[in-house]
């Protein structure tokens, strides 16, 4: 057979694939028969003779993914009948390059047509609406900022860099404005960018998303945009009012995610502090992110630049630390509604599901109130995952929520699970329980940071595992193109995976726990990593 491919492509190397190929080896062959350029008719030639075809092609096309091998410079050769289906399947949900694979049936050699991806861009009905400069612009830099947990200020919450003055000192709420950090010269940067045309690298998280098909926050918020009404539709590189605000009023929280940090998580802070000796603890992250995020309770002057825009204010996120622990944001909400611009406001909420406010009613006047819960696993993993959070409590919260939204005509309810190394191999079941809750949306957030959480991160083998169970898990149609790009996204690139093993180590000692209970297969593809 191999004789008859010759005589049709020139044969730059050769490789048999058996069930007991392993994924180095793969990757090992295809290093070797990287070519920075390859002749028209040069080809790398895999033949199969493996039960399972299917797992094979995946893990050749992860490997050419990762070395930037074309599909057009490579053939597969098999007997198994279905083949052709398996090449196509994997095309669909893994390849970068738009072309599959070559097929050799031993007579002729089979190019199969390019397939249409789906491509998730900004609709142009949008654009036209807010008569935005082009389609990859985002509005978030001139109608939007982000309050972080420690005070600092950022455009959103997946711009990577934290706003600065003019002599590269970060904007502290404690003592800055939003309008002084909304009007600097770094931010004025920024929008010229974006009128550019320009992608800045800062905006890269939103970037990856699109690229691996998700709609993201830049896009998200074009949506909600276009929806309201706007009647200033010019974009200079002056800022327009805030209309837009991420509100993460410290870092108060009453659990300890593994997914984060002393930053956000005042719980986690106090983890991190009795782990160390007394005399480091003033000049530790933890105690300093603990004091900083304090700051919502220390900044008269935020509270009174709030009350003087809120006029103009149509959008606010509640985050977190755990929102409905901060006493300061009812009292703002209080004054929109004794002001009477209540009315005008959505309002976002990301609760990590533990706990139900003392009155409800206080949400009655606002325009419209979404609460998203914070859930990325079912049982014991939520419970491992979310550190301190009951799963029984969770549910009995649920319940109570779904019958204010019962009697409500405000009232809508999100779930929004965090797509990160603990749960991606899980994401059917919790998927298919979703579906049984009857949430008004579904949100699949892709993890970003801290690195060492995010899915990139995981060792090959896990990668492999995980992209299986996505691709082949029985979930409806909506999940199902979801897992796709979630599987695309996992296998863009390679991040080193020694971090995550060794911050689940260290997380496990501090909290007597073993991952193997919990989560037995990542454990497995960690130890053998």
């Amino acid at each position: 057979m191999i004789k008859q491919l010759d005589e049709l492509v020139e044969v730059l190397n050769i490789t048999v694939v058996f069930d007991s190929t392993t994924v180095t080896e793969i990757n090992e062959f295809c290093k070797n028969s990287f070519k920075e350029k390859y002749n028209p008719n040069e080809r790398i030639v895999f033949v199969i003779n493996a039960s399972q075809t299917r797992q094979k092609l995946i893990e050749i096309q992860l490997a050419l993914n990762d070395i930037d091998i074309g599909n057009d410079f490579v053939v597969i050769v098999s007997t198994d009948k279905n083949v052709l289906d398996d090449i196509i399947w994997v095309a669909e949900r893994i390849s970068f390059d738009p072309r599959p694979m070559q097929y050799f049936d031993g007579k002729e050699l089979i190019k199969l047509p390019m397939l249409v991806k789906d491509k998730i861009i900004t609709d142009q009905n949008k654009v036209d609406k807010l008569n935005l400069p082009h389609s990859k612009f985002c509005v978030l830099p001139w109608i939007s900022l982000e309050a972080s947990p420690i005070g600092t200020i950022r455009p959103c919450c997946m711009f990577k860099d934290e706003i600065v003055n003019d002599h590269g000192i970060k904007f502290d709420l404690n003592k800055d404005s939003l309008k002084t950090a909304q009007q600097s010269e770094y931010m004025n940067q920024l929008r010229s960018m974006f009128l550019k045309g320009i992608q800045p690298v800062e905006c890269n998280n939103c970037w990856e998303e699109e690229k691996s098909n998700r709609t993201s926050k830049r896009m998200n918020t074009i949506l909600r945009l276009s929806n309201m009404f706007v009647t200033d539709k010019e974009w200079s590189a002056d800022p327009k009012d805030l209309m837009f605000l991420d509100l993460k009023l410290g870092n108060i929280c009453n659990i300890a995610c593994r997914i984060c940090g002393s930053w956000s998580s005042s719980t986690y802070a106090g983890e991190e502090l009795r782990e160390l000796p007394l005399k480091d603890r003033k000049d530790s992250f933890p105690y300093k992110a603990n004091r900083s995020g304090n700051w919502p309770r220390k900044s008269l002057t935020f509270w009174d630049e709030l009350h003087n825009m809120s006029s103009g204010i149509r959008y606010i996120e509640f985050t977190g630390g755990e929102p409905f622990m901060i006493q300061e944001h009812f009292d703002f909400l209080q004054y929109l509604i004794d002001n009477d611009y209540a009315r005008n406001i959505e309002i976002h909420y990301n609760t990590n599901t533990t706990l139900y406010p003392d009155d409800d009613t206080i949400w009655k006047p606002f325009k419209h109130v979404e609460v998203a819960f914070s859930i990325d696993d079912l049982g014991k993993r939520f419970e491992y995952q979310r550190y301190g959070a009951s799963w029984k409590t969770l549910n009995k919260n649920l319940e109570r929520f779904k019958k204010l939204r019962e009697r409500s005509n405000n009232i809508s309810l999100q779930v929004c699970s965090t797509v990160n190394v603990f749960n991606v191999m899980y994401l059917e079941e919790l998927a298919n329980w979703i579906d049984e809750q009857g949430f008004d949306f579904v949100y699949w957030n892709m993890l970003h940071d801290a690195i060492q959480h995010c899915i990139t991160s995981l060792p090959k083998s896990a990668k492999l595992r995980a992209t299986e169970r996505l691709l082949s898990a029985t979930v409806s149609e909506k999940h199902r193109k979801e897992f796709k790009n979630i599987a695309f996204f996992m296998n863009s690139r390679d991040t080193d995976p020694e971090l995550l093993i060794e911050d689940s180590l260290r997380m496990d000692k501090r909290r007597n726990q073993s991952m193997h209970d919990y989560l037995p297969e990542l454990a497995e593809c960690l130890r053998g990593k």
